[in-house]
């Protein structure tokens, strides 16, 4: 913002939201179903300085008969999308009116996220954004179903070749809506939540941090795949049972594949003739510092983990059951959720690691100050 400059804020708030009703549709917001407030917040920090520059080029283009990009030529919709429980198709002329939300599978995401200039990204454990390409993207919620909402008006104001995309996984409308989106998009309340895909990649870099500074070690080795690994560890990959071991897998080289096993064993050394892989290494390693039931408490979703990796190829249906049951993952909810249970016990088993190394080194150092 403007060195010194201020911002008026304004916070607007329905008062007539019902969350259990199916398929909501909201009006034009009257003095009776709106409450207000307002604040000034002033800017503070560092004065900086933009530059910007521009290269014209001039480059005569034969014209088309209708031109939607440089004239803004209206065309006639071709997507349609259906908006009740009893099929009703409408488009982009009638979506922008009137506040109400469309349903999609949750295949749509990674169809959107992983083209090249997709993005996906969170606000909360229920809520982000998505797009597939650089200049768009919409605000989503995930329901108790598993399934995607998008604001009606969000989708409509998309180019018309973006909505193709997102047409061909509309469904009609299943459960409620999304209660995150409705509290963020209408209350103004967004919920005190956090999705565990944003703390992947942190989780990660503090157990290195951590290791590097205390221990003299790097417990995860870097390597070039990384990146693109945590770009698809999300819970849309879960969308059947191969989806969700194919997540499972995924989290695996993350973790018990990433971990270096001989940095470990520098510090905790194996018996002779006793051969310890990655997982048992930090569990040992662990276990020198604090109680063994809890450090083989903390390590088990990783193991679980690890475990399901080969589930599609290798294991019976009795042991990836096992598996899940280990990591809490409710087998009867939709394959997104427990694509999201799946992640949180992988980060949770990460920030308690990361929690009892930097809870061992500040007794250390509580000692050294003695």
């Amino acid at each position: 913002m403007p060195y010194g400059g201020k911002t008026a804020v304004f916070h607007v708030s329905r008062t007539d939201v019902d969350p259990e009703e199916d398929v909501p549709v909201f009006g034009l917001p009257t003095d009776d179903n709106v409450t207000s407030k307002s604040w000034t917040k002033e800017h503070t920090g560092r004065k900086l300085y933009w530059i910007e520059g521009e290269l014209w080029r001039t480059e005569w283009i034969e014209p088309a008969s209708q031109s939607p990009i440089v004239r803004r030529d209206e065309v006639p919709p071709t997507v349609f999308f259906i908006t009740d429980a009893e099929g009703k198709l409408e488009n982009r002329e009638t979506l922008v009116a009137g506040g109400r939300w469309l349903w999609f599978r949750p295949e749509v995401m990674p169809a959107l996220a992983h083209r090249r200039g997709g993005s996906l990204s969170w606000y909360t454990k229920d809520t982000g954004n998505v797009g597939c390409s650089p200049d768009y993207s919409v605000h989503f919620g995930v329901n108790s179903l598993g399934l995607i909402n998008v604001y009606a008006k969000d989708i409509a104001l998309l180019p018309e070749w973006q909505q193709k995309v997102w047409s061909g996984y509309n469904v009609s409308p299943e459960s409620k809506v999304s209660e995150e989106l409705l509290a963020s998009q209408i209350k103004a309340n967004p919920a005190n939540t956090q999705a565990p895909e944003e703390f992947l990649a942190k989780g990660l870099s503090s157990l290195n941090h951590l290791a590097e500074a205390n221990l003299g070690i790097t417990i995860i080795r870097q390597h070039d795949q990384i990146p693109d690994l945590i770009a698809r560890a999300h819970r849309f990959r879960a969308t059947d049972k191969e989806g969700l071991f194919a997540l499972a897998k995924d989290l695996a080289r993350l973790t018990a594949d990433s971990i270096d096993a001989g940095a470990l064993q520098k510090l905790v050394a194996p018996p002779k003739g006793t051969q310890w892989g990655s997982l048992k290494s930090l569990e040992n390693l662990l276990e020198t510092r604090i109680d063994p039931n809890r450090a083989r408490a903390m390590l088990s979703p990783l193991v679980g983990i690890y475990e399901l990796r080969h589930a599609d190829a290798h294991l019976a249906s009795r042991e990836s059951s096992d598996a899940l049951s280990l990591l809490r993952v409710d087998q009867n909810a939709p394959y997104v959720i427990q694509g999201y249970q799946l992640l949180h016990a992988c980060v949770s088993g990460i920030d308690g690691i990361c929690q009892a190394i930097e809870g061992w080194i500040d007794e250390e150092n509580e000692g050294n100050s003695l």
